[in-house]
């Protein structure tokens, strides 16, 4: 379905970003309307019956034109006016000029057409005896009696129902597509913000704890950090910058940011169960780890304080859970900017696909988040 999207997406934005394609599709359109209203007034009763080719052909060819006219007209022209003007009443005058000055030009086609043709004027009075009458009558009146009779409006309409619902839908979709452009953009401006804020006040953290270790002549475990935030930094500066990723790999940056968070624990037990059924279902960047953050943010370093991850991943579902022990202090009030933009993102690439659940005891939170994917 996300490949489909793409592929109409990219259609809609080529045939409104080139204009010769564009006038080769509008003339295609009217090219087949006029081969659609030839092939029709040749096979069915009406009352050109009987015609030459050649005038038949003329006749359906200023009939199309005309009503290329009129649907310019209205959509370029009347249509674009009445919005910004903003007066119903304007536009309904509009719209009623422009179907008398149809009917007008019309009226004078086909009287300039037929008229000045002997041979097409005898058929017609053999054929179809009142519409040789009809035709006998002023122009004025030709014009008035088709308009009042709501006969030429109503086939206006139809006939240009389908390139309109094509203009409206096209439009439609084009908006669509720009308003969740716009949503995108938003939403990675303000990840990228949120990377800036992270990425900082977690390295000075983590370099403290690598200095720590030095210190204390642990180079082993120093040397195991420090791979460990390389890689993370790595992740969260250039992979991160993809809207999508492999599970596989954002659950690896959240193992690389866990064994980092664990150096300066002293008394916090952390456990994290992962399952992976397929290693290549993406997900977007870095979507769990304002969660995972801040399961150690708020969790103080006591005796008897836990965090515990599970995350479960097939080819339909991500299941994540998680749970950690929380003080009394206001600063361990769960909330903040990571967690308003996680719900943002959720909403945006899972709207009504996804169960985000929140729990908080007396001393424990938990978080449950289920996305179909």
């Amino acid at each position: 379905m996300q490949l489909q999207t793409t592929v109409l997406q990219a259609t809609v934005y080529r045939i409104y970003q080139q204009r010769a394609l564009r006038l080769l599709l509008h003339l295609c359109f009217w090219l087949f309307m006029l081969a659609v209203k030839n092939y029709m007034a040749s096979i069915t009763f009406n009352v050109y019956n009987g015609l030459p080719t050649t005038t038949l052909f003329k006749i359906n060819l200023y009939s199309t034109a005309l009503l290329a006219a009129f649907y310019y007209t209205l959509v370029y022209g009347l249509y674009p006016h009445a919005i910004r003007a903003k007066s119903m009443v304007g536009s309904l005058f509009g719209l009623i000029m422009l179907f008398i000055l149809y009917t007008v030009a019309d009226g004078y086609m086909e009287a300039a057409l037929l008229r000045n043709c002997t041979d097409c004027m005898a058929l017609i009075e053999r054929n179809n005896p009142n519409y040789h009458k009809f035709l006998q009558q002023q122009l004025s009146n030709v014009v008035f009696k088709r308009f009042m009779s709501l006969g030429l409006p109503l086939g206006i309409i139809f006939m240009l129902g389908m390139p309109i619902s094509i203009k409206v839908g096209l439009a439609a979709l084009r908006n669509a597509y720009a308003n969740a452009e716009l949503i995108k953009e938003k939403a990675k401006l303000e990840l990228d913000f949120l990377k800036a804020q992270f990425n900082p006040h977690f390295l000075f953290n983590s370099l403290n704890n690598i200095y720590g270790l030095i210190l204390r002549g642990n180079i082993a475990q120093s040397a195991s950090v420090i791979a460990h935030l390389s890689a993370f930094l790595r992740y969260t500066t250039y992979e991160a910058n993809n809207e999508w990723m492999p599970v596989a790999e954002e659950t690896k940056l959240i193992a690389d940011y866990i064994e980092l968070e664990k150096i300066r624990l002293n008394h916090t037990k952390v456990s994290v169960e992962v399952t992976i059924e397929n290693p290549s279902v993406q997900l977007p960047s870095l979507l769990l780890m304002p969660l995972v953050e801040n399961a150690f943010k708020h969790t103080e370093d006591v005796p008897g304080t836990f965090v515990h991850f599970v995350i479960h991943v097939s080819d339909k579902q991500l299941y994540f859970m998680e749970e950690n022990t929380i003080g009394d202090s206001e600063e361990n009030k769960y909330g903040g900017l990571g967690l308003q933009h996680l719900r943002k993102r959720l909403a945006f690439f899972y709207p009504n696909k996804h169960q985000y659940e929140l729990d908080e005891q007396a001393n424990s939170y938990r978080v449950t988040l289920i996305c179909k994917l």
